[in-house]
Parts: C-alpha cells; structure tokens; sequence
C-alpha cells in the first residue's frame, strides 16, 4: 500500500506580503554551530562506548586470575597432601584420589564461572596444570611404592635370615625351607621370585640382588654358627676341616654321595654343612673364622668371669672368716651382713628370737650379735660352700670369746704396740697372728691392752680403702713421723711425740671410718679430709710444743762442740730465731773459721744444717 505524499504547487517567492525577506539574519552561522555540537556529542558517545568495553575486558581479566590463582592453589595443595599420604594405593589407583580431588576444584572453584568465554579459557589452563601435577606427583608416588616394596621385600628377607639362623628342629626339614627361599640350583626360590618384579621393572639392579643374597646366606651361617655352637672352638675346627674338604668332593665321580658321606663320617650337623656349603669358599672360611674367633674371645670372657666371680667371692669368704676373728664380745649387725649376706643373717636372728644374751640393740637401737654366735654362723656359713682348709677349720674351731679369759696387760708396751700398729696398717700382721703371736712378741696379749687388742682387731678385720690409706700418709707427713728414724742427734723425744701424734690421729681416723662403715654409710674423701684435719688440729699443739722444745735442744746440743757458735746463736735468739737465722749463723760461724771440707767438725755441721731443714721446715719463720 502506498502512502500519499502530499506536495504543494505554491511558487517559492523573495517576497513577502507587505514586506520584502530581504531584512532577515543568516542562518549559516547557526547551522554550523548546530553541526559542530552534533560532531562533539558523537564523539563524546564513542568515548563513552570505548571505556564500558575496557572496563568488561578488564573485569573479566581479573575474573579469570582470581579464578586462575584460587584453581593453582586447590591444585598445589593437593599435590602436597597427596605426596604426604602412605595410602599410595589409592592416590591413582582404587579409590582414585587424585582424581576425586580434580573433580571436588573443579566443582568448587571452576563451575562458579558465568563467562562462557573464561569458562572454556580456564578450563584450558586447568588441564594443562592438571597434567602437569599429575606427572609430578605420580614420580613422588612411583617412588615410595618402590621404597615401600623394597622395605616389605628387605623386612622379609630379614625374619627369613632370622628364623633360619636358629638351632633345633630336623635338620631335613631347615634344609628344604633353607632353599624353598633362598633357591638351589635352577629354583630361584622366594626371595628370587620377590625380586623378579623389580628387576623386571628396572626398579632393582641384579648386581645389587646377587650382593644382597650373599650378605644373607652369610648372615645365616655366621648367626647359625654363633648361636648353636657357641665358645665350641672345637665345633669351629672341624667346620674349618670339613670345609677344606669340599672342593675334594666336587671333584669326586659321585658328589652327592661323597657329601653325604663326609658330612656323616665327620658327624658335622648337616644343616651347618649344608648352609657353609651354599657358601664360596672364601666366604664359608670367612664365616667360620669369625666365629672361631669369637668363640675364643666367649671362653675368654667367660674365664674372666668365672675368675671376677670366684675372687669377689674368695675375698668375701675370707672377709668373713677374719670377722670371725673379731676380737669384740659383740659385732654389728651391718657388719655381719657385709660378708655373709642378708639372708643368712636374716635366718640368725630368726633361730635365736629375742634371746638378749645373744642379740642386744646398741646405742642407736641396732642390732648386735654376740661374738661367740657370729663365730658360729660364720664356720657353718664357710664350711657349706667347702670354702676352709682344714687348718683354717682347726683354728676357727680352736678360737674362744674375746673375753674368755686371757690376761692382758694393764700397761701396753709401747715398742711392741707401735709396731704391731704398723704391721697392722701395712697388712703384715693377720688376725690368726693377732690370736696366737708373732716372732717379736710371742704372748700379744701379755704386751697390749685389751682395748689395744679389739682396736688392732677392727684395723685388721676392716682392711682399709684407698682414702683412708692416703689420710694416712698425709698424717704421718704432718707429725713428721719416721718408723725407721724417730731421733735427731741421739735425741728421741721429738720422735716420741711424732709417732704418738701419729698413732693418736691415725687410729681415731679410722676408727671415724670403721664405724661409718658399718653403718653402711662410709665416708666420703671429702669427709675423711675434714675429720683428719679436725684430729690433727687436736694434737698438734702438743706436738708443736713438742717440736719447739726438740728445736732449742738440738741447736743448743749442736752448738756445744764449737766454740763462741753459742754466744752467737743466742745474740740472734736462739731457739726463739727463725731457722734461716740460725743456718745463716752457722754458715757464717763456719766461714770465719775457716774449716776445710774435710774436716769433720764442718761435716758434723753440714750434716746438722741438713736435718734441721728437714725436720724443722719453716719453724719460727
């Protein structure tokens, strides 16, 4: 259907009715000002168009790397916790789950994408990370089912070597499982038939495997060896005979027979035999080497053993048999346990109950036991291990109470109970001597106190540590004591007082250490070292007035055999002068008169000079 245009006739005129157009504006300067606003609007429109398709670009680039970041994250994460599992069957295989992790990223991260285009975009990314993780993560994986089979393989292996390695049973039958799993022959056996596997995969190198079956069959022997024969060295010897013998029977017509023959002719256990035949030769004698050795090396602890037990014993028993000794009407306790044990004295107490003439409590509320029972438990203790001589019996036997009647003397004799005292320390005198006498007092008793008999007694029953014996010296050093030469110049009070300071000290010393010792709560070092220097404090003034008095005697005798040295000495102080003083004075004294070395006044002095230096050391300096 058309539509009518309609169209005037009309004339275009200049004029106007009335008045002529000729007066009106221009209208071009209009028209290019409206075309100009038009071109500005257009552009403006355009700009406005360029910018919303910018910003659509950039918030989908930004869309697409969030989204790209969040699906590396998920996928980075998996890979790690994955490569963390033991469940390394399930990580591609079984329960697939890798695979179930994929799918989970996918759904939580990749499906919340609108944009088609970011979608098919991301989803491209996604897989070609996807493989790539995968492979990395199935290299972690290969390799710990490679670990995981070589540990199953290697912890089998090792109860095999193990079950194999100990004695008993019939020998027929560890033989057939001996090569059911190692293999004989053309049998590859168990263990070859683990290994086929990963040698077939390249995961396991045969140079490996052969090294690694010989380090078996060798454990087996060597364990084998070890634990059913032992220290046998014998065993070991005719292992070694049997083994040189074999190469003899792989040349023989019939070896099998031969084998037998000589594993029965030689009586070898045929297990032995069979597993250090499986062996190369050197290796075998390699084995049985290693075993004769330490075979030897078990007899010769053992021995050492034997003889530690023996000897501990042997010194306990004799411990024991010197207690019975004692020369104390009653002995602790604590000590009798010491050498015969708890459970002995335990079946003492029980046998005499609440006899108090037998048991009584000390000042601590402990138990003592009369001297006459202790003897008696003691004999009956030995004589059931066949420990005593038959002398040793007699004399035990022989023996009466410490009181039983023996005189003693009211006043010691000193020279005899000075060296009784050091034979004592030094373990020259027994308590067998201390009961019957020795060569230089025959009748002891008749020459000691009773209280000296019971204090030599405990000495030589104690046997004294190392500590107490080098408090002991350091005593003697102290009071200058000398056994061999108690006198200066023919003088022998100095020596007087040195070995009674020394004997003073000494004895309460250990006696401090006895008693601690019973108690069971010996002294330390450190302990001994107070107490000592506690002692010596005690008796050292009366040893130095001693010293002091010894000192102006001897320079006073000394200086007697020259003539004008006294008046000299005594110009300096005389006894009350510093020892350097007085050696410097007679130095001097010598000097002016002009003595020759030869001459025995100067010798005399030079003898005397010596002696005051060392038993005066310091004295009034």
């Amino acid at each position: 259907m058309r539509i009518p245009v309609y169209r005037s006739d009309a004339q275009r005129t200049n004029e106007a009715p009335g008045r002529s157009f000729s007066a009106r504006m221009d209208a071009r300067p209009f028209v290019e000002a409206a075309l100009q606003k038009g071109a500005v609007t257009g552009a403006l429109a355009d700009a406005v168009g360029a910018y919303a398709e910018q910003r659509g670009k950039m918030i989908a680039d930004a869309e697409y790397n969030e989204t790209a970041l969040a699906l590396e994250e998920e996928m980075r994460s998996a890979s790690y916790d994955l490569s963390k599992s033991n469940d390394i069957g399930n990580i591609f295989d079984g329960k697939k789950l890798w695979q179930r992790r994929m799918d989970r990223i996918q759904t939580d991260v990749l499906d919340r994408v609108k944009n088609s285009n970011i979608k098919r975009k991301l989803g491209f990314t996604f897989n070609q990370s996807e493989i790539q993780s995968r492979f990395t993560l199935q290299g972690v994986v290969d390799q710990k089912i490679v670990k995981a089979q070589q540990a199953a393989i290697a912890a089998r292996q090792t109860s095999e070597v193990a079950k194999m390695s100990q004695p008993g049973g019939d020998p027929k039958v560890r033989i057939a499982a001996y090569n059911a799993f190692i293999g004989y022959g053309n049998n590859p056996g168990v263990n070859g038939a683990m290994l086929a596997p990963g040698i077939a995969g390249g995961f396991i190198s045969p140079g490996a495997v052969s090294k690694t079956n010989l380090a078996m069959k060798k454990d087996i022997a060597t364990n084998y060896l070890s634990n059913a024969f032992g220290s046998d060295v014998n065993a070991m010897m005719q292992l070694a005979q049997f083994t040189d013998l074999l190469d003899d029977v792989g040349r023989s017509a019939n070896p099998a027979l031969t084998y037998g023959q000589l594993v029965d002719d030689m009586g070898i256990d045929p297990y032995a035999a069979h597993i250090l035949s499986a062996l190369p030769r050197e290796d075998a004698f390699d084995v049985i080497d290693n075993n004769w050795k330490e075979a030897i090396d078990r007899n010769d602890r053992i021995a050492a053993m034997e003889k530690t037990d023996k000897d501990a014993l042997d010194t306990r028993n004799q411990a024991a048999f010197n207690q019975a000794f004692t020369t104390d009407d009653y002995v602790k306790e604590a000590a009798l346990v010491a050498v015969i044990g708890r459970p002995a004295v335990d079946d003492l107490l029980q046998d005499v109950g609440q006899n108090i003439l037998t048991v009584r409590p000390d000042a601590d509320g402990k138990n003592e036991i009369a001297a006459l029972t202790v003897r008696e438990t003691i004999y009956n203790y030995l004589n059931e291990q066949n420990w005593m001589s038959p002398e040793q019996r007699n004399k035990l036997r022989k023996l009466t109470q410490p009181s039983g009647g023996a005189v003693f003397a009211q006043t010691r004799n000193d020279n005899v109970y000075s060296k009784l005292y050091l034979d004592a320390l030094s373990g020259n005198l027994t308590i067998e001597q201390l009961q019957s006498g020795v060569p230089y007092a025959p009748s002891i008793k008749s020459q000691i106190t009773d209280e000296d008999f019971r204090t030599l007694g405990k000495i030589i029953i104690d046997e004294a540590g190392t500590n107490v014996n080098e408090m002991s010296t350091l005593i003697k050093r102290n009071f200058r004591y000398n056994a061999a030469q108690q006198t200066i110049q023919g003088n022998d009070n100095l020596g007087k007082a040195s070995k009674s300071a020394f004997e003073v000290v000494d004895l309460q010393l250990r006696m401090f250490a006895i008693d601690r010792k019973i108690e069971g709560n010996p002294p330390t070092l450190n302990e001994l070292m107070v107490e000592k220097d506690r002692l010596i404090a005690i008796q050292d003034t009366v040893f130095q007035g001693a010293l002091r008095a010894e000192y102006e005697q001897t320079i006073d005798t000394f200086a007697q055999n020259y003539a004008g040295l006294p008046a000299r000495i005594a110009a300096v102080g005389g006894g009350n002068a510093p020892l350097s003083t007085v050696i410097t004075t007679i130095e001097d004294y010598l000097s002016d008169q002009n003595l020759s070395t030869s001459d025995s006044r100067y010798q005399l002095a030079m003898r005397t000079i010596d002696a005051l230096r060392i038993t005066y050391p310091g004295m009034n300096e």
